[in-house]
């Protein structure tokens, strides 16, 4: 494999390149062909000159500089620092390990980045997933059992259905964790999904393998009958351009979902649940939609709520049967990752 490093010319290949430059009016060289030939180029065959008439060994003279700051035992600190808090920023971790030591031995912050650089730690965007307890890691692992021989066939007959709510100021990206690649997963560089807060607007939105639902406002806190109400009005057009009359649904279980009116209503319209288990957004696709619209939303930079809404319709729409599909496709990858993670979170 080519490497992009920079890899110093040898000594001996030096000290020809320079010798030919002392000698090339003489041999009647030119820069440009001696450059040509060894491979240096012509600003390195200068210095390469000038070197050698100042120190025919070339060899390197000792640079000054003050001293590195860091021996192991530090930075083996710093890393179990990192390891400790690892969404912490550099400024307070160098706090922390400047705490009771030496002051000619305390470190910057410029310094904690580039040892945690060094040894590996870069800063990532973290995953924003929610808490699992034992019990939702069982449920997902049941659910995955469950599921594990359907294949795409079967959820192209699945209704994904979800309330979202969208803030007008998005959550803070500036957070970071520092951690060693492929650790994306690992419990303690997991930050735990909040309830919505602030100010926003609450949607309800439902995808099909034939492209989304238009979306539908939410005013206020969404109640049983107003859940019933969008199932009835929208549910059965979505129902007709499915291959079965008694369609499959995926959506989260809050109360709201399940009071008697609802519950009337989805046996009207002959639909059956999946049962998804709670703190599951991997195995609901729109999670995913929701995602990508809350993206591009943001690079709209609505300033009011009424425009926030606007924005979250138009964006809706624009979503392509192709984005959702190849969501849909993702099913079983995600089924299968459930259970080879044990029923922990997976990278969906």
């Amino acid at each position: 494999m080519e490497s992009n490093m920079y890899q110093r010319i040898p000594l001996d290949k030096r000290i020809s390149a320079a010798i030919r430059m002392i000698n090339r009016f003489q041999v009647g060289e030119t820069v440009a062909q001696i450059s040509l030939e060894t491979g240096i180029s012509r600003t390195h065959l200068y210095t390469l000159e000038e070197k050698y008439n100042e120190e025919q060994t070339m060899m390197d003279k000792k640079r000054g500089g003050r001293p590195a700051k860091t021996d192991e035992r530090t930075e083996r600190h710093i890393v179990r620092e990192i390891r400790k808090e690892p969404f912490q920023s550099s400024l307070k971790l160098t706090k922390t390990i400047n705490e009771g030591i030496e002051e000619e031995k305390k470190v910057t912050p410029r310094t904690v980045r580039r040892v945690a650089q060094k040894k590996g730690f870069l800063a990532y965007r973290p995953l924003v997933k929610p808490y699992l307890t034992p019990d939702h890691i069982r449920l997902r692992l049941e659910f995955a059992e469950n599921y594990k021989e359907k294949t795409t066939r079967f959820w192209m007959n699945v209704i994904f259905m979800d309330e979202v709510f969208i803030r007008l100021a998005r959550d803070d990206a500036r957070k970071r964790v520092r951690r060693l690649k492929g650790e994306r997963l690992a419990k303690s560089h997991i930050l735990p999904r909040l309830k919505h807060e602030g100010k926003g607007v609450m949607f309800w939105g439902c995808v099909t393998w034939y492209g989304p639902v238009p979306l539908v406002t939410i005013e206020g806190r969404l109640k049983g009958d107003d859940y019933a109400d969008i199932l009835e009005n929208y549910i059965p057009e979505v129902a007709a351009n499915l291959m079965t009359n008694s369609p499959y649904i995926i959506e989260d279980n809050p109360k709201v979902h399940k009071t008697k009116e609802v519950l009337r209503i989805k046996e009207k319209l002959g639909l059956r649940s999946l049962k998804l288990p709670a703190n599951s957004p991997d195995l609901n696709i729109i999670e995913s939609l929701w995602a990508l619209l809350k993206d591009r939303i943001s690079r709209r930079r609505p300033t009011g709520l009424e425009r926030l809404r606007e924005c979250a319709i138009q964006e809706w729409s624009r979503i392509s049967r192709e984005e959702i599909r190849k969501y849909i496709k993702s099913m079983p990858l995600r089924i299968r990752e459930i259970i080879s993670k044990h029923g922990e979170h997976t990278k969906y």
